[in-house]
């Protein structure tokens, strides 16, 4: 779909994040890939630093990953308890949730703890499009970058995906991205993907209080 480019330091101001809750995925499908079926994969979390665009009068920011969770077969209490962790950790202002099918309730329990920061989302074909087309959008301006390589396993799973990420353009000028299931699971990808899909439009409140010639 498009190279991800690399950034060596991160600097941890505003971030934003994208949770998949995992799903199951038919790539050659012309309905949209369900992922309300049960499977066994991961449970993904990225975190995203927004940074200032480069050009102001854009007005488009850029995000940088610094940070990837993921969890197998983690129970759903646990998993909960530790995501209100890691958020709050973060100072996350914006949480986009895969609210699809089994992940509704979860969605609505982590939005009675922390509210508004949370953005459930359903994937449906047109939902899962205009999800597409946004993440090609930073990945083709170079407004997306991740963390420099390290040995972790979630980095080289979502290289992985990266790479096997396809992408089908249909006449109704809607798209479908995947890997395909014989090649194995999209839930970094669709993590990621997630993460830059809210912050194309977020911006976090600016803090008020003294300037920086230290006046009221």
């Amino acid at each position: 779909m498009g190279t991800v480019r690399t950034v060596s330091s991160v600097k941890h101001t505003s971030c934003v994040a994208g949770l998949d809750l995992a799903g199951q995925a038919c790539a050659g499908s012309d309905d949209l890939v369900s992922r309300s079926i049960p499977r066994r994969d991961a449970v993904v979390l990225t975190i995203a630093e927004l940074t200032p665009p480069d050009d102001p009068l854009l007005k488009l920011p850029s995000i940088n990953v610094v940070q990837i969770y993921s969890w197998h077969g983690e129970p759903y209490p646990s998993l909960y308890s530790r995501l209100l962790d890691i958020v709050r950790f973060w100072a996350i202002g914006r949480l986009v949730v895969d609210s699809t099918g089994m992940g509704e309730p979860f969605a609505a329990f982590l939005k009675s703890s922390l509210g508004s920061r949370v953005v459930p989302f359903v994937f449906s074909q047109s939902s899962k499009s205009k999800l597409g087309y946004n993440f090609l959008s930073f990945i083709n301006s170079g407004r997306l970058k991740l963390f420099a390589a390290d040995n972790s396993s979630e980095y080289a799973s979502l290289d992985r995906e990266l790479r096997l990420a396809r992408a089908v353009y249909r006449p109704n000028q809607t798209m479908n991205f995947f890997v395909e299931p014989c090649e194995g699971h999209d839930d970094f990808l669709m993590s990621l993907a997630l993460c830059v899909y809210v912050a194309a439009d977020y911006r976090p409140r600016e803090a008020r209080g003294k300037n920086s010639s230290g006046g009221k």
